[in-house]
């Protein structure tokens, strides 16, 4: 059976962020822990509290949300080196009683339905192949009357076509939709009193310190165009200029939550 362009993409993200990782990246989303507390009070998260974190990547999400509430967590995500790195990291911090990592596609689930408090994932769902399914199956695994939530980047225009490469949806920003589209999402998925709102706004410093990765992305997208012949030819600093710009008016980020039935 051929492999399809979703599952092609999947794998080259899958092998973009464990090339990341060797590079000593661990936080891929903007706004840091802010954001992920930001995220953790959308879905009420407290001690005890049982929580799945989808694509829960190098672990940082999971390792935090087990240290700031002492809340009971498990990671998900489709990397095994990332599951193993989480897994190592949970042990250092003497974590692993609170936080596990399991390998496996967020479009199967394999947990009980209502096994969970609630269900999040951040910087993710732009990545998914099916996005509706994925958050059906979040909901599935989350007791009925509580949360599922995800932070994510959005788009807010017109994305210029010399981003939509493998790359840049990698990086979140190719995949990315604006806040209604992926508020519908949930919608489709069943889910009930949806809401979305915007962080944009606290993100203080510019896209280049903010998440320097995703912006050096963007000047490779650019230089990438311009070898190619399909943009015109800029210095760096004009080439800097554009991708600041692009970055702080083409996009934003969100959290989008719903309740299940």
């Amino acid at each position: 059976m051929e492999t399809s362009e979703g599952e092609e993409l999947q794998e080259f993200t899958v092998k973009y962020y464990e090339d990341q990782l060797i590079k000593g990246m661990e936080n891929f989303h903007p706004g840091g822990v802010d954001y992920t507390e930001k995220l953790a009070k959308e879905v009420g998260l407290c001690e005890g509290s049982r929580i799945l974190d989808v694509a829960s990547g190098s672990g940082e999400t999971a390792l935090y949300l087990a240290m700031k509430f002492k809340a009971e967590v498990v990671g998900f995500d489709l990397s095994e080196k990332m599951v193993n790195h989480a897994t190592e990291r949970a042990c250092n911090l003497g974590l692993q009683t609170l936080v596990t990592f399991k390998k496996g596609d967020v479009h199967k689930m394999p947990f009980e339905r209502g096994f969970f408090d609630a269900a999040i994932s951040e910087c993710s769902l732009c990545l998914f192949r099916d996005k509706v399914q994925v958050i059906r199956n979040m909901a599935q695994v989350v007791k009925s009357g509580h949360k599922v939530a995800v932070s994510d980047v959005i788009s807010k225009g017109e994305i210029p076509k010399e981003l939509h490469t493998p790359l840049l949806y990698a990086c979140c920003l190719a995949g990315a939709q604006p806040l209604k589209e992926t508020m519908d999402i949930f919608l489709k998925a069943g889910l009930k009193d949806v809401r979305g709102y915007e962080l944009t706004a606290d993100i203080n410093d510019p896209w280049k310190q903010e998440l320097p990765v995703l912006y050096n992305e963007v000047m490779n997208a650019f230089k990438d165009a311009i070898r190619l012949g399909v943009y015109e030819a800029k210095d760096e600093s004009e080439l800097d200029r554009l991708a600041e710009q692009l970055l702080s008016e083409k996009f934003g980020y969100a959290i989008i939550s719903g309740i299940v039935p």
